[in-house]
């Protein structure tokens, strides 16, 4: 009888037993500090990519196109095409919208302002030279430019950027037009007046012109025009 009871009351603190284990078999296990760490930064992770996913805008928001100084100014000199004329000493055609030319006589009366203005003041009259709204020295495709007599480097055009350089460096295909320029006034008095023909597009087409040069002091200054 003793031992019946002895070996039900085992049953049950066995059966106890099994039951507490199951029950912490269900509880959720502590995770170690290094790996509750590694979880929390996962999750972070997770949390950032899930940000990016729903706004692409915060993904590009810090990429942009950086050109540097040297590739605009490259780009800039690509779309500017220095056209070169003699003593006007550039050919640039810088037409009205209707394609007007200017004539013989205008250019002429242009050169004579010029010379007129370089006798006056020498500086400001470069100056007005190289400004493309004086509509005194500027009109239609004709425009005055200047060299110095000595080195030949350009004293005044339109184009800052040709200021400098050196006008017998220019050439239309094989016609040394820039060495001719300077040809042209060197040994001349001053104020003689001195012409030079040379082909250049007119409309898309071939065509002659003209320029006109002289010297003024150590300043020689032409304006050219299509014959």
């Amino acid at each position: 009888m003793a031992a019946a009871v002895c070996s039900k009351w085992i049953r049950r603190q066995r059966s106890a037993e099994q039951c507490d284990e199951n029950r912490a078999a269900a509880l959720p296990r502590p995770r170690s500090g290094r790996r509750l760490q590694r979880c929390v930064v996962l999750a972070t992770i997770a949390r950032k990519c899930s940000r990016r996913l729903k706004s692409p805008m915060a993904v590009n928001k810090g990429l942009h196109t950086i050109r540097s100084p040297s590739r605009e100014n490259a780009m800039r000199n690509t779309l500017f095409v220095p056209v070169f004329a003699t003593l006007s000493l550039i050919l640039t055609a810088n037409l009205a919208s209707a394609e007007q030319f200017g004539t013989a006589d205008e250019a002429r009366a242009m050169l004579d302002r010029a010379i007129a203005a370089l006798k006056s003041d020498e500086t400001t009259a470069l100056r007005a030279f190289s400004d493309a709204n004086n509509k005194q020295f500027h009109d239609r495709d004709l425009y005055v430019s200047c060299f110095n007599a000595s080195d030949g480097k350009f004293t005044a055009f339109p184009s800052p950027g040709m200021i400098g350089i050196d006008v017998r460096t220019f050439k239309l295909g094989d016609d040394p037009i820039g060495q001719r320029a300077f040809d042209a006034i060197q040994g001349r008095p001053e104020g003689a007046m001195a012409t030079m023909d040379y082909n250049f597009p007119k409309s898309g087409k071939p065509a002659l012109k003209q320029s006109l040069e002289t010297r003024v002091g150590n300043q020689g200054c032409g304006v050219a025009y299509y014959k």
